[in-house]
């Protein structure tokens, strides 16, 4: 008997261009996952009829449902169709521009490029050339920048911000400017995908169609790679003995794991820097819902339509007990920001910024004897007129 195993499964994925039908045309693109968790249910009614062996006779299968998703550790590029399909639109933004690279203390120029895509308020990053020192490369690899003003090649930074002497450039060709973004709230209608598990040991084919965007995860714990999950609502399921998926599959980007340490870009709430020796955060995570539900109707085996409901916005800031200043925004009802990023050493990166978030609890935990004071901050995060979003995802 040959049983089969997880270690040799791949997952797989096409967007649909008709929800619940796989495309004849295109390929299929390979996805790196630490755990598949896509299923499907059947609902079965017994009958419920009297007689007088005292037995049922017979059940009839009512519905089907089809769920879940993926598991992941973040990397770039790999999971950018599903953070743009969970909140409803698509990256837009500056892309990206190359010119002669001047930075001062505030203010960065690329001479050669256009920046007016660069809106005030806004983050972006630079990527020095491989000819520049690897301190140099690193420096701007992992660092976000965020827009004060634009005025024709030059960016002023915003407030807060600065570029150390050791990172100040002058006049270098070859740098790069870098920025898209994806913002919640915008877009009434996701894509859907096909999703495929395939078993190659024992040569089956687990296929999901009709898979509707619901939830994003992101998890940023200490010593830990990124981790995170992508959930879905489904449409229909099947299991076959070949693939179902058009055209030859293409390979995931493999692009280096992103981690909660040295990875760190920048981690800011109120405008405060959350990296430094005031404040130690030791984990924050990040969820997006949309709410879907499932709508039944007569004749329709599974779902007739899935109906879209609230985009809810929330996560939990947990941080050493070491001021007040946390604390009192949440006492205080406070409207505040909260904006992180990560990037790997290439500078490949993400960074979430909340406009509009309100701690809903503040507790104090790990009062005991030998252990640190911690305080747990769940948050929501809401919709902001001024930035016409209540999430922006950047990517770079």
């Amino acid at each position: 008997m040959t049983a089969a195993s997880s270690n040799t499964g791949q997952l797989r994925y096409i967007k649909e261009t008709v929800a619940g039908t796989t495309p004849t045309t295109g390929n299929g693109k390979e996805l790196r996952t630490t755990q598949p968790t896509m299923k499907a249910g059947l609902t079965t009614v017994k009958s419920t009829e009297i007689n007088k062996f005292r037995q049922v006779q017979s059940s009839t299968v009512t519905d089907l449902s089809v769920d879940g998703g993926l598991d992941f550790e973040l990397s770039a590029k790999e999971y950018d169709p599903f953070i743009e399909s969970v909140l409803f639109g698509e990256f837009a933004g500056l892309g990206e521009v190359t010119g002669t690279f001047t930075s001062t203390d505030t203010k960065l120029s690329l001479v050669g490029a256009t920046l007016t895509p660069l809106k005030p308020g806004t983050w972006f990053k630079v990527y020095a050339p491989a000819s520049e020192p690897e301190a140099v490369r690193r420096y701007y690899a992992k660092t976000w920048f965020k827009v004060g003003s634009v005025s024709g090649t030059d960016v002023t930074l915003a407030a807060g911000q600065q570029v150390p002497a050791p990172y100040r450039i002058t006049g270098k060709a070859g740098y790069k400017f870098s920025q898209k973004v994806v913002q919640g709230g915008t877009g009434t209608k996701a894509p859907s995908f096909t999703l495929e598990w395939e078993q190659a040991d024992i040569n089956q084919f687990l296929v999901y169609r009709g898979m509707m965007p619901n939830t994003l995860s992101l998890n940023f714990e200490v010593g830990a790679i990124v981790k995170g999950s992508v959930g879905f609502m489904g449409m229909t399921h099947d299991i076959t003995q070949a693939t179902t998926l058009p055209g030859s599959p293409e390979a995931s980007f493999g692009e280096d794991v992103m981690n909660s340490v040295s990875d760190m870009g920048v981690i800011e709430a109120a405008g405060k820097n959350l990296l430094s020796n005031d404040d130690f955060i030791k984990s924050l995570k990040f969820d997006v819902n949309n709410n879907l539900r499932g709508q039944k109707a007569i004749g329709h085996f599974g779902n007739a339509g899935v109906g879209v409901g609230e985009l809810a916005v929330s996560g939990t800031i947990e941080a050493y007990f070491q001021n007040a200043d946390l604390y009192k925004k949440w006492l205080n009802s406070e409207v505040i920001t909260v904006v992180f990023g990560v990037s790997d050493n290439n500078g490949n990166g993400y960074l979430v910024e909340l406009p509009k978030v309100k701690f809903r609890e503040g507790s104090v935990n790990g009062i005991q004897k030998d252990q640190d004071v911690m305080l747990s901050l769940p948050f929501d995060a809401f919709y902001d007129k001024a930035a016409n979003t209540g999430v922006r995802i950047y990517k770079a």
